[in-house]
This record gives structure tokens, sequence and C-alpha cells, in this order.
């Protein structure tokens, strides 16, 4: 049993299982009678033999010709040579497949397609998968190597591998595959096996071909054959035929009824169209002549029936207990077979092996040439991938010095990457534009234009939300807390404008609270309160200096949550940054490695530096306000000259109240008592206040992003990865820690630059007969 192939695409055992049929063995038929299995690659107590008047043949084999013409031999040596490097290992290979129901007669038509006489003894070649290889050579040469399943113990699988037998007489081939059975170790009672066998038959004038030998389709299990043999060569049939490539050659026998046999039903499945579907009938001699039934598979093999694109085709096998007699005389009695009726009426190019050689030639030549240019196509994407996979690995690393190398490499890279990203310098690769968004969750690379916009964000929260209460007159707010950046203005206007929106603000907004509103009458109401808790030995008319400050902490008290957060924010892009940084550097243990030895501790060495400052920082406000700032004292008397000229403008109003000069002067010299006196310092205090917070909340702003965000956090983060300064100076074992690869990515590395060998010869191949 066998598919036919002009090139092998056998999956490899490390894709798939590999069977061959029981042949040998004895079954019985529909009627109960015991029949001898036909298409085995022996028959039962038959002894190896090679006819006399075949030795010419099997030296020439010059019927194999037929399938091949000058032009198509050039392009099947393109398909052959990929698959002689190993190509066939990566890709779908074009290829031609015969299969079918055990006992259908695939192997009596393979044997008389290729004309290759098969060895004939018993249990021979039965219970494993036999690749058939033909190469052309001066001289005859077998070789026989074993493919180890992969499924095996390591140890088994080199044993099996050290099989290499090489022949140059047939009449030593029955020995040498016994010694592969033995090393198998089929003699114990599994049915079948997994590992492959592989004959290379090389000779003068053999086309490349590759034969592989199957098993057939099996119905029912029985003492021989398992259920789970039933799977797996079921399996490794659907593994073939669903190759898009693959031209299938489905052989089905005249002796049962073609609905009971599954392989079309799995055809059916792959090949629903019959696209690539040939359907070929054997043994038509077993037909009753003139019955229903032969009619029945004569209307089959006109495509009445079951159609398929590439039609049918009828062969006759050997007749039974005619396994000495020569291909010429098999060939022979097929012609007078097909001479009478009714395949008389049968178009002559569907009849017989003679033709079916030249069918498949053509089939074959068309379908390499449709396949071809997909091919090369998909090599090329394979090598691109290949090599792209590759340039991710990064270069090997096994001794100390490849492995210094590659860290100082890797080291220098991130430092200029970093340093680029901290000074806003966007032109490596590493910069894309794909993500537009400037929120650090959706942009990670672009660190400077991310910090800048957190650090004018949080610039407005301190303006926003950093006033514990805000003076409002009526639906306006007092000028003097205008001073602020044009949209948190714009925010301040709305939320005075709307009462119920600043309710709900509340409510969603834990550590970002928006002021609450107050008259200038009760906020200074509330000053007079702190002034009398906190009297001291001032005289009266004067507030205790100690006052600014204890308004100012209190109005000042959200600034540590807002600033703490953004501390957060910050340090949580700076992180991100680094760990998308590393992972484009670096390989995932070498990140993985470096982020749990050496980075994760300095990122939270930075952070609690960076916390720690902010800490400091937030304390200078338990100190007394001190401020040199000039603008500070010109700000108060602004304030004074203000409420003066209010206080004017009032009386001015009211001029015509007062009957002469002396009257309106008296008016403003007018003194208040003792409360109207104690007012009069708590208006000063609240506005001196006032002041003060605005120039400190100036100075907060940017000390919080100059000596916390900046001198902590992004000055310093190259430092907190890695820089080649630090490899200098590392001892070799760390050394050998962070850059010594996994054994999974050596083996990946090595698999992947042996694919790309096989790829790039793959496409010297095509190239050599392009230009051929």
């Amino acid at each position: 049993m066998g598919f036919f192939s002009t090139t092998k695409n056998t999956p490899t055992t490390e894709d798939e299982d590999y069977t061959s049929d029981t042949e040998g063995e004895e079954h019985e038929d529909e009627d109960g009678e015991v029949e001898e299995e036909e298409d085995g690659n022996m028959s039962h107590n038959a002894k190896f033999s090679l006819a006399p008047q075949d030795v010419a043949t099997e030296l020439s084999t010059a019927s194999l010709e037929a399938l091949q013409d000058d032009g198509q031999r050039k392009i099947l040596d393109v398909v052959d040579n990929l698959k002689r490097i190993g190509l066939s290992n990566v890709l779908s290979l074009p290829q031609l497949v015969v299969c079918g129901d055990q006992s259908s007669g695939k192997s009596s038509v393979l044997e008389a397609i290729t004309e290759i006489p098969f060895p004939r003894k018993e249990n021979l070649c039965t219970r494993f998968a036999t690749e058939i290889i033909l190469r052309r050579s001066p001289n005859l040469q077998v070789t026989t190597t074993i493919n180890p399943n992969p499924d095996r113990p390591e140890t088994q699988q080199a044993a099996l591998r050290r099989f290499t037998r090489t022949i140059s007489d047939f009449t030593e081939l029955p020995g040498l595959i016994e010694q592969a059975t033995e090393l198998m170790s089929l003699e114990k009672g599994r049915a079948f096996s997994k590992d492959v066998l592989s004959i290379e038959i090389c000779g003068p004038n053999r086309p490349q071909l590759t034969l592989v030998d199957l098993p057939g389709l099996i119905h029912s299990k029985n003492k021989s054959q398992s259920e789970e043999d039933i799977v797996l060569i079921r399996e490794l049939v659907e593994s073939y035929i669903e190759n898009s490539r693959t031209i299938i050659l489905a052989v089905i026998s005249a002796k049962n009824d073609y609905a009971n046999q599954v392989i079309l039903e799995y055809c059916r499945k792959v090949d629903p169209k019959g696209n690539r579907t040939l359907g070929i009938i054997t043994k038509p001699d077993m037909l009753r002549p003139g019955s229903d039934n032969e009619k029945a598979w004569v209307d089959l093999a006109s495509n009445k029936d079951i159609y398929l694109e590439l039609g049918w085709h009828i062969v006759k096998n050997r007749e039974d207990g005619d396994s000495m007699s020569s291909f010429e005389q098999r060939n022979a009695s097929e012609r007078a077979f097909f001479y009478k009726d009714p395949y008389r009426t049968l178009s002559k190019d569907t009849l017989g092996v003679e033709t079916l050689r030249v069918r498949l030639s053509r089939l074959l030549k068309e379908h390499l040439r449709r396949e071809l240019p997909g091919l090369s196509q998909e090599l090329r994407q394979m090598l691109e991938n290949t090599v792209e996979d590759l340039e991710k690995l990064g270069e090997g690393r096994t001794s100390l010095q490849e492995q210094t190398v590659y860290l100082t490499k890797t080291a220098m890279d991130v430092q200029a990457i970093a340093d680029a990203a901290i000074q806003g310098r966007y032109d490596h690769p590493f910069f894309n534009l794909a993500a537009t968004d400037i929120l650090p969750d959706k942009n990670f690379g672009r660190l400077r234009a991310i910090v800048h916009h957190l650090n004018l964000e949080f610039a407005r929260d301190v303006q926003l939300y950093g006033r514990k209460t805000m003076v409002v007159m009526d639906t306006k707010l007092d000028p003097v807390e205008f001073d602020v950046d044009p949209k948190v203005e714009k925010k301040l206007l709305e939320w005075v404008q709307n009462t119920k929106r600043n309710t709900d603000a509340k409510k969603s907004r834990t550590e970002r609270t928006l002021p609450r509103k107050l008259t200038r009458d009760e906020a200074i109401d509330h000053v007079c309160k702190v002034m009398e808790l906190s009297r001291g030995r001032e005289l009266p008319g004067t507030f205790n200096p100690q006052v600014i400050g204890m308004l100012f902490r209190e109005q000042s008290e959200p600034w540590k949550h807002i600033a703490f957060r953004h501390l957060d924010l910050v340090a949580s892009t700076c992180s991100v940054f680094v760990d998308k940084l590393l992972t484009y550097c670096t390989s995932n243990d070498l990140k993985n490695r470096l982020w749990s030895s050496r980075v994760e501790t300095s990122l939270k060495d930075a952070i609690k530096a960076a916390k720690a400052e902010l800490q400091k920082i937030l304390q200078d406000k338990y100190r007394h306000p001190i401020t040199y700032n000039h603008h500070y004292a010109a700000n108060v008397q602004k304030l004074r000259q203000e409420k003066i000229g209010d206080r004017i403008r009032n009386l001015i109003k009211d001029a015509k109240s007062f009957m002469n000069m002396s009257q309106l002067e008296a008016s403003l010299l007018e003194t208040k008592d003792q409360p109207d006196t104690d007012r009069f310092a708590a208006e000063e205090a609240f506005d001196s206040e006032r002041t003060y917070y605005k120039d400190e909340m100036r100075y907060f702003i940017n000390v919080v992003t100059k000596q916390v965000i900046e001198r902590h956090l992004i000055d310093t983060l190259p430092s907190q990865i890695i820089s080649p300064m630090d490899i200098s100076r590392m001892p070799e074992h760390e050394v050998v820690f962070l850059a010594s690869e996994p054994a999974e990515i050596s083996q990946r590395r090595k698999f992947l630059a042996e694919r790309k060998v096989l790829l790039e010869a793959g496409q010297e191949t095509f190239r050599f007969a392009t230009a051929g």
C-alpha cells in the first residue's frame, strides 16, 4: 500500500505518525471466503524474488521516464531539490498521493506505475511507514535509515538515528528491513509503529521521485489491528490529503460497493468540489461480466455518478498467484482485458496503467506549474519571518566574552533611548506615532512629552483643587482669586455658576475636592475666630504673626494629596516606560533578570527618595512664613489701596449727604471702636495670607516638579536601568547570571538558524531554476 508522489512532502516524525498496512494477512470477504491480501508490499506465504526478465527494468526503470519530459524534469527538479535540502519539514510541497481503503489494491497500482518490484515476504514491511526515495546515480545503491518517533525517550531516538545500512543488491533488502524491525522492537506485539523507515534507492537513469508506503484505511478492529491503530491511520491519511497542494489519487476496489469505501468520504471533506481528486478503480476483473454492478462501475468511471473534476481511471491488478510475471506480461494482460466490452466504450485515456502514467505526467506538470509561484512566495515570507525572529533573539551568548559584549551593547541601546526620551528627541524607531494620545496609559514611549503633560495637569490641579475655601461674590469670584491658568479660571467660573455641579464633584473626587464657597464676610469671621484662639501678647488692633501661618496651612491642606497623586502618576509612567524599553532592547530572559535583580529595586529606591523629598517640602509649610519675593509686599499694599479706594468711591457716591468739605474729611478720618479694630486686623491677616498663599502656590508647583519629579524620577532614570559603566564593574558571576540564555532560547536560535539555511537554500533553488 502506498502513496505516489513526484516530490515527497512527508511530515517528519516531529509532526506526524507513520504506519503501513498489515499486508500479507488473510481477510474475509463479504461472502465469508478467505481472500489473499493483494495490495500489500508482499503476499501471504510468498518468498522474496526478482524475476530475471525484470532485472533490466529494475536497473533502468525506463517506463518511469514517461512521467517526465524534458520541460517537466526541470520543474520536478525544483521540488525535488527542495525536498533534498529538507524543506518538506517546513513547507507543504506539491505531491501526488495514493490513498484508499485496506485491500483496495493501492500497492499493486503503485508497483505498476513505478515498475519497481517490492520485496515479498510474510510480515515484511507491514507495521511501519516506509519512504522509498529514488535518486539518480551511476551505480545501484540502497541506503536505509530510521526516523524515530519524537514521543520516544531521547536515548531510544538516538539509537534509532544511528541505524544506517547500505546495500547494492535488492536481495539484501528483506534482511535489512528485518534488522530495522527488530531495532524498533516491533516483535513485542505492537501492530504499528510511529517510527519511519527510509529507503533511498540510487541507480542509473532514475528520475527523482519519493514513494511513501502507507497503510490503507481500516474499517474495523481485529486481533492484529486495534481501535488505536484505526485512529492513527486515519489521522495520517487526513494529514496528507488535507494539504491544498496535494493531488489525491483515491483508489477504490471494484470488489466492494464504493459507497462503503471511506476514502471517498475523506476526499469529499477536504476536496468537496473534486478539484484535486483523481479516482482510480482497481480489480475490475472481479465484476461479473454484463451485470448491473459492472454497469454501475462503468458509469462511475465515466464520471456520471460521483463527479470529479480530474475524472476517473481504471487499472487491472495482477491476477492472484501471478507475482512472478514480468511487468511487460502484466501490462499485456491488462491491455487484453480492456479491449473487451464494456470497457471498449470508455475513453482509452482512462484505461490501464500505461495511459495512467501519461495522465499523471500531464496532471503533475500542470499542478507543479500552478503551485510553484505560490510556493516561492510562501518560502520568501517564511524566510523573512525567520530572519526577524532570529534578530529578536540577538546574538548567541555562551561564552563570558559574548555575554559581556551582549550586556554592554544592550546597556548602550537602553541609555541612548532613555536619554532621547528624557530630552524629548523622538527620531528613534522606538518612538512611533501609532499611539496619538498623550495619556501615559496609551503612549508609553515619549516620556518627556508625557511628564510635561502630567506636570501641567498637576499645576492646574493645585490651582483648582489646592484651596480649602474660596471667596465668591454673588456669582463671581473675588478678583483676588483670579491669578490662575485660563483653563482653571474657566472651570472655576463654571463651578461658581453651577452649585449642583459642585456637589457632584465633591461626591466623585475624594483627593481633589473643589474648594468650599465663602463670602468675604464669612471668611473674615473665620479669621476672627482663629485670631481669638491664637491671642498672644500682641497689642489691640494687631494680630499674632503666627496667624498667617495657621491660615496658610489650613488653606493649603489639599496640596499633600495632589502632590503625592502626581508623584505616583509619574512614577508609574516611568515604570511602564522602562518595561517597554527593556522589552524593545532585550530578550525576555535578560529583561526578567534585570528587572528582578536591579531595575525593580532602583525604581522603588527612586520613588522612596522622591517621596522623602516631597515630605520635606510639605514639612516646610509648618515653618514660620518666609518670603523674599518683592511682589508679596507690593500685592499687600495694593490690596490696602484697593480697600481705601473702594471706601473713597463709596463716599463720593454719597457726597450729596455732606454739607461741606469738613464733613467729608471727618468721615474719611473717622476711627472705629475696639470691635471694628479687631475686624480690621482680621482683614489685614486674611489679605496677607491670601497674598502669601499665591506666592507659595507658585513656589510649591515649581519645587515639586523640579526637586521631586525631575531630580529623583527623571534625571536618574537611565542609571536606574543599566549602563555600560555598570557592566564594567560587574563581577563575572553577575554577568553570567544576567546574560546567559536559557537552554530553550539556544535551541530556538539553533532551530531558526537551521531553518534560515534551509529557506535560503530553497530560494537559491528557485533562483537557479529561473536563471536556467
